[in-house]
């Protein structure tokens, strides 16, 4: 059986969950714009853990990563490039655990007990992942100008919304708390931003991914062959 995937029914399949999920969203944020203080249903809130938003975000996080594995095991006969990709799908796997288990908060409560902070909010995790970030774009900068044209716009395009939104956003957010001494519908208007931005970034290097594959197979497909045993 040979399974065949189009990465652009994919892309906009995806987008349109994206978009149900932000609408979803921001019916929800209706209290708030009459005075409330909290999201009263956070099945589907951009602000909330692990509920359907994350689900999905980790979800595609997953996606890039098995992506980013299977592109590695397809150089498997080159060694350099298959530990490169297969790092590339570690941080994916990475990602996915963070969204979901929300590492990246524990590590700004930790930051705040180091730094004596209470300022930094949720934001105190900024710092060293943005270190990372710096680290990993340095030390990958050579392998990412190897790559396809397109596949390096497409992986610049979901770099940037998937960074603006989780440090850019984040912080903007985290100020704006500072300022109103809790959330308000502004605050929630930001988180919606971040999130949104991020899944952008995400499904953007997924279809960056796909493309890569693309072009080293044009006939893009998942193949199943069945396991065959012999009675002698």
């Amino acid at each position: 059986m040979e399974i065949r995937i189009d990465p652009k029914k994919v892309l906009y399949s995806l987008l349109g969950v994206l978009v149900l999920l932000l609408a979803l969203n921001l019916i929800g944020l209706i209290p708030i714009y009459t005075g409330a203080r909290e999201v009263p249903w956070k099945i589907f809130s951009f602000d909330d853990e692990q509920n359907i938003p994350v689900l999905f975000s980790t979800a595609n996080l997953v996606l890039c990563g098995l992506l980013a594995w299977g592109i590695a095991c397809g150089f498997r006969s080159v060694r350099k490039k298959a530990l490169q990709w297969g790092v590339l799908a570690g941080v994916f796997f990475y990602l996915a655990i963070d969204e979901f288990i929300m590492i990246h908060e524990r590590i700004a409560h930790l930051m705040r007990i180091l730094l004596h902070q209470q300022a930094l909010h949720d934001a105190g995790w900024v710092v060293p992942y943005a270190v990372l970030v710096i680290a990993f774009a340095a030390l990958y900068l050579k392998f990412f100008l190897q790559l396809p044209k397109k596949t390096k716009m497409l992986l610049i395009l979901g770099g940037a919304l998937f960074v603006f939104g989780a440090i850019g956003m984040e912080c903007i957010g985290c100020i704006w708390w500072k300022i109103e001494n809790g959330k308000d519908v502004v605050y929630y208007l930001f988180a919606t931003a971040e999130e949104t931005l991020e899944m952008l970034g995400v499904l953007a290097v997924q279809y960056a991914l796909f493309n890569f594959i693309s072009e080293c197979q044009p006939d893009l497909s998942l193949a199943v062959t069945p396991c065959i045993t012999s009675d002698n």
